[in-house]
């Protein structure tokens, strides 16, 4: 008999990265062991792509288990309003999210982000095992769990619920190491490819991401105009795809390129389907996070046989490590500080034909890591454990 296994999407964007590794964990999912639905809080975008696979698909009005967040000062009026909003249509959620489990009659629930509440609540009154898929940290976006972090963590550690980070990080930062139903799996990006012979001298630096303060955007124009400054002869402009997430920030980001001389050399492109094209062309990707869960535009990056600069923190961090562990040798390039990016950026613009091993290094860590097929025998082995336990 098929495994029935009820997803739960917290977001409809086909843009959101969290979106991006469900689909890409659907692609391993079809076969006749599996019979699946999918729980959308709207009907837009994917909710589309959805029907045209053939997947049966709830429209089930939710929001985020958060407090409202406030980003100007003239909101703070409306945070008891927006709160119990948040309260009450989750509520009313929870009761019809109960009718379609009754209808579906799912073995598990998987609730594709850490910030969805209503599936693992019902799932709990049902008795189904539940699936928290943590991709995000939180605390250093920032959001705030309903009624606390701790709380919900607390809750959470169940025999019936499990709990699957996007990184190994992830389990150390929400203290879940003592957890035996906490696991890390890393997302699947791709099927595993063969190197690009691109050429070493891409046209232009690239910047994957929303635009918001965590994604370190403004971080990484002052380490451009350092890089601009080093080498006003011979500059390769920066490219900046992802939405416009957060106007305010976004207005400060380009005052910041305005006030310092870059707009000739920084292009927004909004958000693109194309970017296999953009990463083979780009002589670099720039990962800014100040904080990343997993990056999904990083090993996206490296499929396509595209150089890679990033933070040393988090995720971005562990997938650099993960690299030398596989490969004895960086994968990518690493920085700390503004200094240093500007740094490597000149570097690279100069002698861009010195990474050329380095890009073929990381083709074959991401290979073998974040495939499509890797991800996907990793979550259907969890989903096989859980159903032998209730046996």
């Amino acid at each position: 008999m098929a495994i029935r296994i009820l997803y739960i999407l917290n977001c409809t964007s086909r843009s959101s990265g969290a979106n991006k590794a469900f689909f890409s964990l659907l692609k391993g999912m079809q076969s006749s062991d599996y019979e699946l639905a999918v729980v959308v809080p709207d009907a837009m975008d994917v909710y589309s792509d959805l029907q045209r696979m053939g997947i049966k698909t709830y429209v089930l009005d939710f929001v985020f288990n958060i407090y409202p967040v406030i980003y100007r000062p003239k909101t703070l009026l409306a945070f008891v309003p927006r709160l119990f909003s948040t309260i009450i249509k989750n509520s009313k959620a929870k009761k019809r999210l109960a009718q379609i489990v009754d209808e579906f009659q799912p073995d598990i629930i998987h609730s594709n982000s850490s910030v969805i509440g209503v599936g693992f609540d019902v799932a709990k009154k049902k008795g189904i095992p539940h699936i928290y898929h943590f991709r995000e940290y939180a605390d250093k976006i920032p959001v705030h769990f309903l009624p606390s972090q701790a709380s919900f963590l607390k809750k959470i550690q169940t025999d019936n619920s499990f709990i699957i980070c996007i990184v190994k990080d992830m389990i150390d930062h929400y203290h879940l190491t003592a957890n035996k139903n906490a696991i890390a799996v890393y997302d699947g990006v791709s099927y595993k490819r063969s190197f690009t012979e691109s050429a070493t001298n891409g046209s232009y630096f690239l910047f994957v991401g929303r635009i918001e303060p965590i994604k370190g955007l403004l971080e990484l124009m002052k380490a451009y105009k350092g890089y601009v400054d080093r080498a006003p002869e011979h500059v390769i402009p920066l490219w900046v795809v992802g939405q416009e997430s957060h106007l305010a920030y976004t207005a400060k980001v380009k005052s910041y390129i305005r006030d310092n001389g870059l707009e000739e050399y920084v292009v927004f492109l909004g958000e693109r389907n194309d970017m296999d094209v953009l990463y083979q062309s780009a002589l670099a990707m720039i990962i800014s996070s100040l904080y990343e869960g997993f990056g999904l535009c990083m090993p996206e990056a490296m499929f396509n046989s595209c150089l890679c600069i990033g933070r040393n923190v988090a995720g971005t961090k562990e997938q650099f490590d993960n690299g030398v562990a596989l490969s004895g040798s960086e994968i990518g390039l690493r920085f700390e500080t503004e200094e240093e990016l500007s740094a490597i950026l000149y570097d690279v613009s100069t002698h861009p034909e010195g990474y050329y091993e380095m890009r073929k290094r990381a083709l074959s860590v991401v290979n073998q890591l974040y495939s499509i097929e890797s991800y996907a025998h990793n979550v259907k082995r969890l989903y096989q454990t859980i159903i032998d336990n209730k046996k």
